[in-house]
């Protein structure tokens, strides 16, 4: 399986804090999840 990386990011390497609103108004950050098995899923259709 080949994975073709197109930011400056490595393969391996921890992903970049980042803070989203959830649905109940409040903060949820990566580094809230570390330590936990995390799964992200962007969508978007345009």
């Amino acid at each position: 399986m080949a994975i073709e990386l197109t930011s400056g990011m490595r393969l391996g390497e921890p992903a970049p804090e980042w803070t989203l609103p959830t649905i109940e108004g409040g903060q949820l950050s990566l580094h809230a999840l570390r330590g936990q098995k995390t799964l992200l899923f962007f969508w978007g259709s345009w």
